[in-house]
């Protein structure tokens, strides 16, 4: 669809949007899951940017990454909004041709407390 306007599908509410798009309705989340989403070098600060636009403060990212060469890169730019940083080596279960060199990254955000 051409609109930021969310869509009703049967299992609840569907919005298509971009990473740039600064006029969605997706709302805050105290939880964001992505796998395989950093293709190019400018995607990571366009996806950090949209990540953080959309994370309460306290938020916990999780991203599964198939390993080309980026996740510092992402670290890096989540750091900036506050996110602390932990990788996860994907163990393989059968012995293929060459290592796999994914990792699950986990960034997460705590709300500071005012005492």
């Amino acid at each position: 669809t051409g609109s930021a306007s969310p869509e009703i599908s049967s299992t609840g509410a569907f919005e298509r949007t971009g990473w740039g798009d600064k006029n969605d309705q997706l709302g805050l989340f105290d939880l964001i899951i992505g796998s395989d989403l950093l293709y190019e070098d400018e995607h990571t600060e366009l996806l950090a940017d949209f990540i953080n636009a959309h994370s309460r403060p306290s938020c916990e990212v999780i991203l599964v990454d198939p390993g080309r060469g980026r996740k510092t890169k992402m670290a890096n730019a989540l750091e900036k909004f506050g996110y602390t940083c932990t990788y996860q080596k994907i163990l393989q279960r059968a012995a293929p041709a060459e290592e796999y060199k994914g990792h699950i990254l986990k960034f997460v955000r705590q709300q500071q407390m005012l005492s």
